[in-house]
């Protein structure tokens, strides 16, 4: 009798396991409501590598939504990469390859393969590497301007990821904890 009750417990909790699961799995409870409309209709995802690179765009409205920049319903994709250029420093680039590879996802009916939703994932890395808040850019654009030289690094927003060469710890041959000026 107790093995029975111990039995029927543990398919309870596995069918509770599975049903949260499913529940997260398939977006069910997920808050669809902040999305563009585009991306609220989840129908084209029909692969592994299109549900990828949906998830890679919708990292970045999320990331770009906290940062303060969300994306309205009535502005084009290109429209957003404007807002987004005036309001944060970042690789503009990688943000235009992302949308590009999402609207290619969205829109044709090619197949995808894994080195495309690999591609997304190293724009998206790439394009939050390269942002800086909008405090930490004023503040070097004023340091800059004050003649100190502290402007940032690459002259700020790149087209096509031209920054300066990096001569700070770790450039070239130099260990990781060496000084700049040792003397």
């Amino acid at each position: 009798m107790v093995l029975y009750r111990l039995l029927a417990f543990v398919a309870l909790a596995a069918a509770v396991a599975a049903g949260i699961y499913l529940y997260r799995r398939y977006g069910m409870g997920r808050n669809l409501g902040g999305l563009p409309a585009e991306l609220r209709d989840r129908s084209w995802i029909t692969d592994r590598y299109r549900r990828t690179i949906y998830k890679v765009y919708t990292r970045m409205l999320g990331r770009m939504k906290g940062m303060g920049a969300p994306r309205h319903e009535t502005w084009t994709v290109r429209e957003y990469e404007r807002e987004l250029a005036n309001r944060i420093t970042l690789d503009l680039h990688s943000l235009g390859l992302l949308t590009l590879t999402f609207e290619e996802a969205r829109y044709s009916r090619h197949r995808f393969t894994s080195l495309d939703s690999q591609r997304a994932v190293v724009n998206y890395r790439k394009l939050m590497n390269s942002i800086v808040p909008p405090d930490v850019a004023r503040e070097a654009a004023d340091a800059g301007a004050a003649g100190n030289g502290g402007g940032m690094p690459g002259g700020g927003r790149t087209g096509g990821g031209g920054r300066e060469p990096y001569d700070g710890p770790g450039a070239g041959d130099r260990p990781m904890g060496a000084l700049r000026n040792p003397g």
